[in-house]
């Protein structure tokens, strides 16, 4: 499971063909110094309106967490996890992580048995174990009482992310909360960023996306969201050319937002 993040946010990467059905703009960046794209968007983002954040691995330090859930799924079948696998699932949903497993190693389940399964194995950890990144619970609040709105877009099922918000004392914090499943599509197209904006009541260009995927900031970028990409170091997946499409690039909420 790094099934992981996307148990609350399993780890994929999807092919080239469908990364492209789903970015409709060009990212890249077109005008101006370096040092000027970034004075320039480091205002926009004192000045959203709406933050919408990804929960695994952004705010929720659970990616070593889901390395040994996934390690103990595997080892239970002797299996030996590949390394591949975290990332080939971090993008999606729930059940299509678990469609994909089925097929990749041609296991008997059901995908209603490998969600229950991964659900026992984690929803007592994230209700009770699960804490906050670095900085990210002072951050929320600066934003709170700036009187900026909050959501949540994230791969991670209910069961698990509402237990670990409440415990964190930061779930009352949030006016919206969007999951891929309920979307019915993954990360890497922008429907749940945008349903997540829709409930907050604005505009994708009034609304910063904070995503330690990859392809989630690409397709959040594709929208017309203002990106902040929160590198996860963990990830095999994630370029390592600068984050090349987020607009921000942060190595966390304590040391690039709070200096």
């Amino acid at each position: 499971l790094t099934i992981a993040k996307n148990l609350s946010g399993m780890y994929f990467k999807l092919s080239a063909s469908i990364q492209r059905s789903c970015f409709t703009r060009d990212s890249s960046f077109n005008q101006g110094s370096g040092k000027e794209r970034n004075s320039f968007k480091m205002n926009r983002l004192n000045n959203i309106k709406g933050a919408i954040f990804d929960l695994d691995g952004t705010i929720l330090d659970t990616n070593g967490l889901w390395i040994d859930v996934d390690r103990v799924f595997f080892e239970k079948r002797g299996i030996e996890m590949p390394a591949d696998y975290p990332d080939r699932v971090s993008t999606m949903d729930f059940y299509a992580a678990a469609r994909y497993t089925i097929e990749r190693f041609d296991l008997p389940d059901t995908p209603s048995q490998l969600l229950e399964e991964w659900k026992s194995l984690t929803v007592k950890v994230y209700s009770e174990k699960v804490r906050l990144t670095p900085g990210a619970g002072e951050y929320l609040k600066k934003l709170d009482n700036n009187g900026v709105k909050l959501g949540v877009a994230t791969s991670a099922l209910p069961e698990l992310f509402v237990p670990a918000l409440k415990n964190n004392g930061i779930y009352d914090i949030f006016s919206a909360l969007t999951s891929t499943a309920e979307v019915g599509k993954g990360k890497e197209c922008p429907e749940v960023y945008l349903e997540t904006a829709k409930k907050l009541g604005l505009k994708p260009n009034e609304c910063a996306v904070f995503e330690d995927v990859y392809l989630g900031v690409k397709s959040a970028k594709s929208a017309g969201f203002l990106t902040v990409w929160i590198r996860d170091h963990t990830s095999l997946s994630n370029p390592t050319d600068d984050y090349a499409d987020a607009d921000i690039k942060i190595s966390s909420f304590l040391t690039d937002i709070f200096k």
